[in-house]
């Protein structure tokens, strides 16, 4: 009997590399025959399946949800650069008690997109699953050089309690070059089975941040198609 492993990420716990290797090497034991083929779904691991898919891994300053520094990896497919926004702002990256999307930030997934660009990309894969933000990606943008303010003119894009404060977005300069999004849902922006309702308690926020979270974004909605 040939058995086929191929196990996804359990999120902020196990790699796809590690529980697919786990199991393969259990299961030799018993005599089995083995293939092993790492997956991904845009989040947790896909950077990894890329490099055993033959990617040139290059790791790069950036910062993690609370904008602490790290290094990040970028896979690169020649001219494609694929980024996983997990490395930078992802779930995994901060502990259980520092859990809270109004204080997280996506800056750091920023940071890794700007590096892309400089180094030539042509086209940039993102993919955007395991998180630890609920900012309407106003970090992500801000290292893009987008400019959010409030009233007053000052800077409000560190976390989702900064999107309920914006008043103007200023376009970034930058030419981008083609983003594919990598992602295995379909939920909307806003509602019960948006963004804050949906993706928001696993990250930290409990009823009331989720209320909060979810108008805050509706307010930036109604910015972005002004």
């Amino acid at each position: 009997m040939k058995i086929l492993v191929s196990i996804n990420a359990f999120k902020g716990a196990v790699s796809t590399v590690l529980a697919t290797d786990t199991v393969s090497e259990e299961l030799l034991k018993s005599g089995l025959l083995v293939e092993k083929c790492y997956i991904a779904d845009g989040g947790d691991g896909s950077v990894d399946v890329a490099a055993s898919m033959g990617a040139n891994l290059k790791y790069y300053d950036t910062y993690d949800p609370l904008m602490r520094p790290i290094k990040a990896p970028i896979a690169w497919f020649g001219k494609t650069a694929l980024i996983e926004m997990a490395k930078a702002s992802g779930i995994a990256l901060i502990r259980p008690e520092e859990r809270n999307p109004l204080k997280t930030t996506s800056f750091g997934t920023g940071v890794l997109i700007k590096k892309a660009i400089e180094e030539g990309a042509q086209e940039i894969i993102l993919g955007i699953g395991g998180s630890a933000t609920v900012d309407g990606g106003i970090g992500m943008l801000t290292a893009l050089d987008f400019k959010f303010l409030d009233s007053k003119g000052n800077p409000s894009w560190i976390g989702g309690e900064s999107l309920q404060n914006i008043k103007t977005i200023v376009k970034s300069p930058i030419n981008f070059p083609k983003i594919t999004i990598a992602s295995d849902v379909t939920n909307p922006l806003l509602g019960t089975n948006g963004a804050s309702y949906v993706f928001g308690p696993q990250k930290g926020a409990d009823s009331k941040m989720v209320e909060f979270l979810d108008n805050a974004l509706a307010h930036f909605n109604d910015l972005t198609k002004k």
